[in-house]
């Protein structure tokens, strides 16, 4: 309630025959100057017009067969307050506002520096600890202490479980509590749980086909173990259970997981934001490290990436089948869309995976990848970092600067415009020579 109207509240409601501006409580004057400074000379004046008592005849007449009390004001004075009120409300408006946002800055701040707990496990996953940590320096302290390691915090860093590395405390605000990390020592990565996995399948297939004298040792512990992993991830899978959302109806496909999402879909519509995140901030720090792109136009760039991610929820559908947008059928199976240079996946038949069916095809879904036609960090970075510089420089005819294609930089580094959904074997890492981006320039 702003100033004025607590005035005509008071004024309306107080039970005394006769009520007068200058009977406030003291409390109350004191609380609202201490938000309101400019009502400690506006309480000064209501003492000037005291003797302008606000009578208040009450009488009681039945009406439906009950009594009310009606209340008469003197309207004149009423409307002098409200308008002194109104005077001053505006006048506290901006001071109000500004002091607002300060109060929710330090909130945000506070939010986003709250301590969090997190399970950090080594790169072999022989000993998992949980940990709480307010800041990723803090993490990486206490890290230091519960494995006892000889490393100072400079020497170790930690990624997810899709080997996404945590370079910075801003990325490592979004993680979620309870989130699995990795740690690592400087200059050394670890198996991602899918590229583990995806190791020991190779392993069982090679080991198969040399068989020779290969095929005494097959039988062994070591090679049983393998083989029993093998055919986790290839047992047949319930149909009937790939339509069911909730966890619990189908529990044993959130086994394992570090989450707390309710749904599939919830959960498959994370890990592709996951994926999004994971390529901006990769492509701010690259484009961060070239000492001679225009800070100004970077920094402008890169908030306007976010806002534009923000809005599109980093593009969490493409993963979650109740979308429209979803990469995958209504059913939540996903197709190869083929090498970057195909227009198709040519494998028969084609690759084709349901996450959703089982736990198996969850994990395996991991080795799929989200590629870039145009190559980010070989292409579309590279001739964004040489826009930026032109546009510092270039004039048009029209006496201003040229502008930046943010929508097309936007759409080449995050949308489907430029990515495709393949797997591992459709995934190409070798350079994509025929396909240029750019110019990202507006004349």
């Amino acid at each position: 309630m702003n100033l004025c109207l607590r005035f005509v509240f008071l004024v309306r409601l107080s039970r005394n025959r006769t009520f007068s501006l200058i009977n406030l409580p003291q409390g109350l004057v004191d609380y609202i100057s201490v938000r309101n400074p400019l009502f400690t000379p506006f309480h000064a004046f209501s003492a000037t017009i005291a003797s302008k008592e606000v009578t208040r005849h009450a009488h009681r007449r039945p009406r439906n067969g009950k009594w009310e009390r009606e209340i008469d004001t003197d309207i004149g004075l009423v409307a002098l307050i409200f308008l002194s009120c109104l005077h001053l409300s505006a006048a506290c408006n901006q001071e109000n506002l500004s002091r607002a946002r300060d109060v929710e800055l330090v909130a945000y701040r506070a939010e986003m520096t709250s301590t969090k707990g997190f399970k950090v496990t080594d790169a072999d996953r022989k000993s998992r600890v949980g940990i709480a940590a307010k800041t990723l320096d803090d993490l990486k302290r206490k890290t230091i202490e519960k494995f006892k390691l000889k490393q100072s915090p400079d020497e170790i860093f930690f990624q997810t479980q899709d080997g996404t590395l945590v370079e910075n405390d801003e990325y490592f605000q979004t993680l979620h509590a309870q989130t699995l990390l990795v740690w690592v020592k400087k200059g050394e990565t670890a198996l991602t749980d899918a590229e583990m996995l995806y190791k020991t399948i190779r392993e069982v297939n090679d080991e198969y086909l040399t068989a020779g004298e290969k095929v005494q040792e097959f039988f062994t512990e070591k090679m049983k173990s393998k083989v029993f992993k093998l055919a986790e991830v290839l047992r047949g899978i319930d149909g009937d259970k790939a339509k069911h959302s909730l966890k619990c109806d189908h529990p044993e496909w959130f086994e394992g997981l570090d989450t707390n999402a309710k749904t599939k879909e919830d959960y498959m519509f994370r890990r592709a934001q996951d994926r999004i995140r994971t390529y901006y901030y990769k492509s701010r720090e690259e484009l961060l490290k070239d000492a001679s792109i225009p800070k100004q136009r970077l920094n402008d760039l890169v908030l306007e990436l976010h806002n534009r991610l923000k809005l599109s929820k980093f593009n969490g559908c493409y993963f979650d089948r109740s979308d429209k947008k979803s990469l995958c059928d209504k059913g939540g199976e996903f197709t190869c869309q083929g090498r970057w240079d195909k227009e198709v996946c040519l494998y028969s038949p084609k690759h084709k995976i349901n996450p959703y069916a089982s736990r198996e095809g969850r994990i395996v879904f991991q080795t799929w990848n989200l590629d870039h036609v145009v190559e980010r960090s070989r292409s579309v970075l590279p001739e964004v970092g040489r826009a930026l510089k032109e546009a510092e420089r270039t004039i048009t005819k029209g006496g201003g600067e040229a502008a930046l294609d943010v929508k097309a930089i936007y759409s080449d580094l995050f949308t489907v415009g430029n990515l495709k959904f393949v797997h591992i074997v459709c995934h190409d890492k070798g350079a994509h020579s025929k396909k240029k981006a750019g110019p990202y320039l507006l004349y």
